[in-house]
């Protein structure tokens, strides 16, 4: 007989807890990547949940994941690991399955049995190179087998039509008025003509930028970046603390070899971790954070390429 792996929402509720001590996780604290156990490929085909009746709308499951990953930390383990989980679980989600394999590298974890859950038995599940568990529960992944297309209508009571108690006799309100023949003969007003709007013009964080830094950027640093693509080596970007992940990733993208990189296809990642485009270079951890103490380490000649050597930015180039 086979086994079937669906399960009630309260099983896909648990969660394990990161860093439970087992005497292999043990004996594996303190080593280097090289000794975790190899990582296979995802796979999510077998999982399967049911959400409570009557079920979960879109909105709302989104809403569980959001609850989800923004306690995931308080249960152990290293926040930047539970942050390459959910880039994980958002490439499944979004078909991105190319992203997951470069995702599980940079974050140094390894996933054994392909399976984040634990469904298919307590050996699934991540472990990074101190040996910590981590179990990300099926919602995070798949959808439930009850998904709505739209909230279930709410309960409402029986009425009875209530009989009016006035008359049938119209008022004089209720009769129309004919109108007279000045009014008849007057123009009906009109309305100005809307002043039609200009255009707007797109915009793209990935326009063209100088290949300079420029003043606007702030203090000037020089960061040794790392493409995925196995045809493109290390990469040295100057850009200034105050500038976006969007503007390294342009100026990033000439220095691609033996073609040029396409910015729209990074994913700039650091200790697993993704900066979005928006995000300021000045607020790569080992910048210091912020903004403002990442000017201060850059004017003090904290942000040459010699200083920043070894901390390597990833950034992943995705096939498009």
């Amino acid at each position: 007989m086979g086994q079937c792996c669906s399960a009630p929402e309260d099983a896909d509720r648990s969660r394990a807890v990161p860093g439970a001590s087992t005497a292999a996780a043990g004996a594996r604290a303190g080593q280097s990547t090289a000794h975790l156990p190899p990582s296979a490929p995802l796979r999510t085909g077998h999982l399967q949940w049911t959400a409570a009746p009557p079920g979960l709308t879109r909105d709302q499951l989104e809403r569980r994941r959001e609850e989800y990953w923004a306690t995931s930390p308080a249960y152990g383990g290293r926040a930047e690991v539970w942050d390459a989980l959910r880039a994980i679980c958002n490439a499944v989600i979004t078909g991105d399955q190319d992203m997951v394999p470069a995702l599980v590298d940079a974050a140094g974890i390894s996933i054994p049995t392909g399976d984040l859950t634990e469904a298919a038995g307590p050996e699934g599940g991540a472990y990074d190179m101190l040996g910590n568990k981590y179990v990300v529960p099926a919602f995070c992944l798949v959808p439930p087998t009850n998904l709505l297309s739209s909230p279930p209508p709410a309960p409402t009571s029986p009425t009875r039509p209530i009989a009016s108690s006035q008359s049938t006799v119209a008022s004089a309100t209720d009769i129309p008025m004919k109108p007279t023949a000045a009014a008849a003969a007057a123009p009906a007003p009109t309305s100005p003509a809307p002043t039609p709007r200009p255009a707007a013009v797109p915009t793209s964080p990935h326009a063209a930028v100088p290949a300079d830094p420029t003043p606007d950027e702030g203090p000037v640093v020089h960061l040794t970046c790392r493409p995925s693509a196995g045809t493109h080596g290390d990469a040295v970007v100057s850009v200034g603390v105050r500038a976006t992940i969007a503007r390294l990733k342009a100026r990033l993208a000439p220095k691609g070899e033996p073609m040029p990189l396409d910015p729209a296809a990074m994913r700039v990642m650091y200790l697993g971790r993704i900066y979005g485009d928006e995000r300021k270079v000045g607020e790569l951890p080992f910048l210091g954070g912020n903004v403002a103490a990442a000017e201060a380490t850059a004017s003090g000649n904290g942000g040459s390429a010699a200083a920043l050597a070894r901390h390597i930015v990833q950034v992943m180039v995705l096939d498009r």
